[in-house]
């Protein structure tokens, strides 16, 4: 039989095991794309599922690509720039040259000016060690941007191939979809073709005279996404526009974001928070000098996500000295934080999470 894939990820298909990877109850017909069970459930049902496809596998597709001339496409989340990072992108940047597409733009508040938002990812992933050509914001949901995005890889590509890459949930599937779809040459914007001897998943898309490969996602460790799966997933996810929330009383006062992290001050700061989560994401204030003992009461209940299903990850609790009137911290996979007038905080997150204070996208 010819080679049979899912024209979602890439993956191997079969239809004998229904617990085993790549799945489909369908059998093989010629030139008849086809989903595995997973990608059609997450296409057509919204169902989060986990990848079957081992870090190892991913870096190998990253390795091949290097290897190729062309161009990278590095997707990043707007909200979440230090979770859509990876220490192998950095690599990857040095010998390609990087477009970064910074997805998700509807999400942010729309005060903040996309000049000044440019600027600010920039920053943030030349002082991460990311080597970037030029840079794209899109809403790959919205159709914004999408134009431009495809000028800015004709520019830079010089008629190279391009390939898209990023963590998982950054939406790059979307990207994709969206480039494809403003191809007016691009009739189906499936394919059922793979190469040979290629790593499973590096999938090719024939635009004009050159072409657009998709990798699998990488899975970021250092990410809360990575950590959570259902509908605590969905919760630390934003799908519409966020709403900022301010708090301008800090003095004694603890600061649960759901069950995943908390910071706390233990002297008389004057300052005041803002916090920058996805709008299901709640975020519990109290009077609370022993926050660690409210934590482990009520975290999996009323501090909520993650679900008490979900597998428990220790915490790590750091005190920080904040040398700035006003400064941002990351926790990757949520948001952040924006620290006015605060002079230290204690904050506890994750020990896999390593938290990011930066200027971010708020100067």
């Amino acid at each position: 039989m010819a080679e049979w894939r899912c024209i979602g990820c890439g993956g191997p298909l079969q239809n004998a095991d229904p617990d085993a990877p790549f799945y489909t109850p369908k059998s093989y017909q010629k030139d008849v794309p086809i989903y595995c069970e997973r990608c059609y459930k997450i296409r057509h049902y919204g169902q989060i599922k986990p990848s079957f496809v081992s870090e190892s596998v991913i870096l190998e597709t990253l390795d091949t690509v290097e290897k190729r001339p062309g161009i990278i496409l590095l997707v990043a989340d707007a909200l979440d720039f230090y979770g859509s990072m990876h220490a192998h992108f950095n690599a990857l940047s040095v010998h390609k040259r990087t477009l970064l597409v910074v997805n998700k733009i509807d999400i942010l508040p729309k005060s903040l000016s996309r000049e000044k938002l440019e600027q600010a990812y920039l920053t943030m992933a030349a002082d991460y060690g990311l080597r970037v050509d030029a840079i794209q914001l899109v809403s790959a949901v919205k159709k914004t941007e999408i134009d431009a995005l495809i000028e800015a890889m004709e520019t830079l590509s010089l008629g190279q191939d391009v390939t898209l890459v990023g963590v998982s949930n950054v939406g790059k599937s979307s990207v994709l979809n969206a480039i494809l779809a403003a191809q007016s040459d691009v009739k189906n914007p499936i394919t059922t073709s793979f190469e040979s001897n290629i790593t499973q998943g590096l999938i090719p898309f024939r635009l004009g005279a050159h072409t657009l490969y998709d990798t699998p996602g990488m899975a970021s460790k250092g990410s809360y996404r990575y950590y959570l799966s259902g509908d605590s997933l969905r919760r630390i996810m934003p799908f519409k526009e966020i709403k900022p929330v301010v708090f301008q009383t800090v003095s004694h006062r603890a600061f649960f974001i759901g069950g995943l992290a908390y910071f706390y001050f233990d002297e008389e700061p004057t300052g005041s928070v803002v916090t920058y989560f996805a709008n299901p994401l709640t975020v519990h204030a109290r009077l609370d000098q022993e926050p660690e003992v409210f934590y482990h009461a009520k975290v999996g209940h009323l501090l909520n996500p993650p679900a008490s299903t979900d597998p428990s990850v220790p915490l790590s609790i750091e005190t920080t000295d904040l040398h700035k009137e006003s400064i941002s911290c990351f926790l990757p996979g949520l948001g952040f934080i924006r620290f006015q007038g605060v002079k230290k905080v204690t904050i506890a997150s994750y020990k896999p999470v390593h938290l990011v204070f930066h200027q971010g996208v708020i100067g």
